[in-house]
């Protein structure tokens, strides 16, 4: 009978000691939190101090959000509103809003038009590559390359700008905004026009051979047509017979300061000549007057010395 009630009684106990312990390890570990939080009290006030900043930041940037925000929320819902140009507010002083298919219309026109851009992104590289591409060439002496992308230029021109000046003439901002690109591009061949210009000129003042004097007034005389071919172009807007007198009157223009250039510059390499020889000639004569002095001292050193051996024998 007490083995009974010794085995219904020790559960019991068990949970009775358990609770207890629970218990206790609760009240430690409040008293041990209730010690953090005192010690950490600076730590929790600064961090609900920075909360507080942090939410009364985000509600004045929500707040600057919805106020830039609203007028373009405003706008695109009365231009996807089929009515908005009849209900629109004249006193906000807010201009006219397009109708949602104009709107759209526009969009998809803008979209189409990046597309091709986008397709044609390699050859909008290998464009704006052109002017590097002649600098290097003229910096290389590659004139034949150098006068094929200033010829190209010109039909860059041709085909962009003239042609589509005429085409499009519905507004000055169309017209402003047209071949901006091309337009850069082509202005930047004509500075490295003028580097090349001045480099086969430079060359004509240098020792050269005639091959290669040939090959550079040849050279200046198709960056002449060159520069011809767009003048020829600008003066369309004359008469047909005041064409050919205004292009031959360019061209003889032309062919005269090619002639004064080429004589100044050989006239420069003549000088250098001139001077290099004076200078040798200089140093020849300089050479044989000190061979004329040595000479000179060499012999009265040896009358002296036979004068001396003359008087040795006498004696």
């Amino acid at each position: 009978m007490t083995d009974a009630v010794t085995l219904t009684s020790t559960p019991s106990g068990y949970d009775a000691d358990e609770r207890f312990a629970a218990r206790q390890a609760e009240t430690l570990a409040e008293e041990k939190w209730r010690t953090l939080c005192t010690q950490h009290a600076s730590t929790f006030v600064a961090a609900e101090r920075r909360t507080s900043d942090i939410k009364s930041a985000l509600r004045e940037l929500l707040s600057k959000i919805v106020d830039e925000t609203k007028p373009s929320v405003k706008r695109v819902g009365r231009a996807l509103d089929p009515g908005a140009n009849d209900e629109y507010d004249e006193e906000e002083g807010e201009e006219k809003i397009q109708p949602a298919t104009e709107l759209l219309a526009d969009l998809a026109e803008k979209h189409r038009l990046r597309r091709r851009t986008l397709m044609q992104h390699s050859s909008l590289l290998e464009l704006l590559e052109l002017p590097s591409l002649m600098d290097a060439c003229v910096r290389s002496s590659l004139y034949e390359d150098a006068l094929s992308i200033a010829a190209f230029a010109n039909t860059l021109e041709r085909r962009h700008l003239m042609d589509g000046g005429t085409k499009q003439q519905d507004g000055e901002q169309q017209e402003q905004k047209q071949g901006v690109v091309v337009c850069g591009v082509i202005s930047e061949i004509r500075r490295r026009e003028g580097d090349l210009r001045r480099q086969l000129i430079h060359r004509l003042r240098g020792d050269v051979t005639m091959p290669q004097c040939l090959e550079v007034v040849t050279a200046l005389r198709r960056l002449n047509g060159v520069e011809l071919e767009r003048r020829g172009r600008g003066g369309k807007s004359t008469a047909n017979s005041s064409d050919a007198d205004y292009l031959e009157s360019i061209h003889a223009a032309m062919e005269l300061r090619l002639e004064i250039d080429f004589l100044e510059a050989r006239d420069v390499w003549l000088e250098g000549g001139v001077s290099k020889v004076g200078s040798a000639q200089a140093a020849v004569a300089a050479a044989s007057s000190t061979s004329h002095g040595l000479e000179k001292s060499t012999s009265v050193q040896a009358e002296q010395i036979l004068d001396g051996i003359e008087r040795y024998r006498t004696r």
